[in-house]
């Protein structure tokens, strides 16, 4: 079977300040910013989990591509400090697994595709790309962060560049701080 891929349609969400407006998922549109799953944000455990805002990127007809408002938790991209690919990193694995299965229920996961993901090699620093996968739930792309944020690269640091200074980066979680 083939995965349905998003249009290539540059999204006005990076110039789109999060001010608390919540869309319903049937009714959303690119930079709108739709509530899908629960997890732990606030750092009070006793209080349960909260709802997830996520920023609508791209739409094509019903399927929506979705990035987290919020850093949701602090995982490293593998935990052995060594030259690994998407395929293979331990991030991939945390984010399709523990995350996956604690953050959506059993009604969500069934609204959620597997993407096909074609791991490109990294240009900038001649950097295999690896085999491409299929996913639940991945990063963005090199060339995705580029295509609906614009990013830019000093020295050896990236910066997404947005409209406003505030939306330089997601806001972290107390949860994901305590990380």
């Amino acid at each position: 079977t083939s995965t349905p891929t998003p249009t290539v349609t540059p999204a006005p969400v990076a110039r789109t300040i999060y001010d608390g407006t919540i869309v319903e998922v049937s009714k959303a549109k690119i930079g709108d910013v739709v509530l899908f799953g629960t997890y732990e944000q606030d750092n009070i455990e006793s209080n349960g989990t909260e709802a997830i805002p996520w920023y609508v990127l791209d739409k094509d007809g019903d399927n929506l591509l979705l990035l987290s408002v919020n850093l949701l938790d602090c995982v490293q991209y593998h935990e052995i400090d060594d030259r690994i690919t998407w395929e293979d990193c331990t991030l991939r694995q945390w984010m399709n697994d523990e995350f996956y299965n604690s953050a959506f229920t059993k009604e969500e996961k069934k609204h959620i595709q597997t993407s096909y993901l074609k791991n490109e090699d990294n240009p900038n620093y001649g950097t295999e790309g690896g085999n491409d996968t299929e996913d639940k739930v991945f990063a963005l792309s090199l060339a995705e962060a580029e295509r609906y944020f614009g990013i830019a690269q000093d020295d050896d640091y990236w910066y997404w560049y947005t409209a406003s200074p505030e939306l330089s980066a997601a806001k972290v979680t107390a949860y994901a701080e305590e990380q």
